[in-house]
């Protein structure tokens, strides 16, 4: 068995690398931005002075998360997908194992937290996993 799996991976080493070196640093440029930013309106936050830029004017879901939090790795394709299903809303990704005075401002005890935010103020939170329909609804109600 093992003998099958190192031959595999062998096979995948090779094949990775046969390939033009340019496109491969193109597509891994791309990988990145894709991860970085799945739309224009679902952003990973790089600092505190882009989030309170970001939550100063219009709709705002802000999903605080932790890599390590299986709910919200979960949760986290939920949100790519309704960036696009709703595009008048900003979503923003705060890392609370990076931004811990944010998590601490916002009072954060439990992953994954969501805070719904409308011209700078908080309109609601969930803590915890939502599925997409419920999830859907709650932000339809909310904003």
């Amino acid at each position: 068995m093992k003998k099958n799996y190192s031959t595999t991976l062998g096979l995948l080493s090779i094949l990775l690398f046969t390939g033009n070196v340019q496109t491969t640093e193109s597509s891994l440029q791309t990988n990145t931005q894709t991860k970085k930013h799945h739309t224009n309106n679902l952003i990973h936050l790089e600092n505190e002075t882009q989030f309170n830029q970001l939550i100063a004017q219009g709709s705002v879901i802000v999903d605080f998360y932790a890599d390590w939090c299986g709910p919200c790795r979960r949760l986290s394709p939920i949100i790519e997908a309704l960036a696009d299903i709703f595009p008048d809303i900003t979503f923003i990704k705060v890392d609370t194992d990076t931004f811990s005075v944010l998590s601490r401002r916002y009072k954060i005890r439990g992953l994954p937290a969501l805070i719904f935010i409308q011209n700078g103020r908080e309109k609601g939170r969930h803590v915890g996993f939502l599925n997409k329909r419920t999830l859907i609804e709650k932000i339809k109600n909310t904003f």
